[in-house]
C-alpha cells in the first residue's frame, strides 16, 4: 500500500506508466506539487471519482504532505475497485 520517494522517482526514470494523484487542497497545489500530478483534493474525492474512471486499470500514485490523507484516499480507492 505504501510506496518511497525514492520507489516513485525510479518509476518516474524507468518511464514506467502510473498514475500520480495529489489528494491535497488547491492552495497546498499552488505552492508546490509534482509535475504531471493530477489534483483531487480528498474533500472532494467523492464527487470527482469518475474523473479516475479511465485510470481503473493503472497504479495510482497518491501523495499528499505527510501521508494520512493519502493513505486514507488510497484505502477508499482499493475500496472502491
Amino acid at each position: 500500500m505504501q510506496i518511497s520517494c525514492e520507489a516513485v522517482h525510479a518509476k518516474r526514470l524507468n518511464r514506467d506508466s502510473f498514475v500520480v494523484l495529489d489528494c491535497r487542497e488547491q492552495d497546498e497545489w499552488d505552492f508546490c506539487h509534482i509535475e504531471g500530478a493530477m489534483l483531487i483534493p480528498m474533500s472532494e474525492l467523492q464527487s470527482r471519482v469518475p474523473e479516475l474512471e479511465q485510470h481503473r486499470d493503472s497504479e495510482i500514485i497518491v501523495y499528499c504532505h505527510h501521508g494520512v490523507r493519502s493513505l486514507s484516499v488510497a484505502m477508499w480507492l482499493q475500496q472502491q475497485g
